[in-house]
């Protein structure tokens, strides 16, 4: 069975960059909170905002969640602890804290998607090296087509049937099914 981990176990590394990583999602989450609705935000303070920190930080915070996934694999291994059933425990509890604090704090939180991810995690947890990149693609590819679908039709939405027609006419599709 695998406990928690031993103050001199523990890479105090990694809980530091978790540290900055949580206090730069904090800074970056207090100008959406601070600025009541309607109101404009000031655009100098906006801009160094997002150049230093948006997404940098939730980056970061991935990075470590999946590096502690991998930590916390090699010590079960290394103990002869199965590592399966522990973490899918704390996944679930992860998952229903998010859920939770989704709906009943903040529709913008993001704890149960890392408890998902960390479910597809598992599925590679002894995979190859090639396996793992193709994974990878695949996971980063899926948010690009739904961003690429949705911008489409948040454009098309907008735009005159003439412009729709130049649009379909100009990539090649044809309505009448020639090409």
């Amino acid at each position: 069975m695998i406990g928690p981990v031993l103050r001199q176990e523990r890479v105090e590394a990694i809980d530091i960059l978790r540290g900055v990583a949580i206090l730069g999602i904090l800074i970056v989450n207090m100008q959406l909170f601070s600025t009541p609705e309607g109101l404009p935000v000031d655009g100098t303070a906006e801009r160094l905002i997002y150049f230093f920190a948006q997404e940098k930080f939730k980056a970061l915070f991935s990075f470590l969640f999946g590096l502690g996934l991998a930590v916390q694999m090699m010590r079960a291994e290394a103990r002869g602890a199965h590592f399966l059933p522990l973490y899918a425990r704390r996944l679930c509890v992860l998952f229903l804290i998010g859920v939770a604090h989704f709906l009943l704090v903040w529709d913008g939180d993001i704890l149960h998607d890392y408890a998902l991810l960390g479910f597809v995690l598992l599925l590679f947890h002894r995979s190859s090296p090639k396996t793992l990149l193709v994974g990878a693609g695949v996971l980063l590819a899926i948010p690009m087509l739904f961003y690429g679908i949705t911008t489409y039709s948040s454009i098309t939405s907008h735009v005159s049937p003439q412009m729709k027609e130049w649009i379909t006419y100009e990539n090649g599709a044809e309505d009448n099914g020639t090409s």
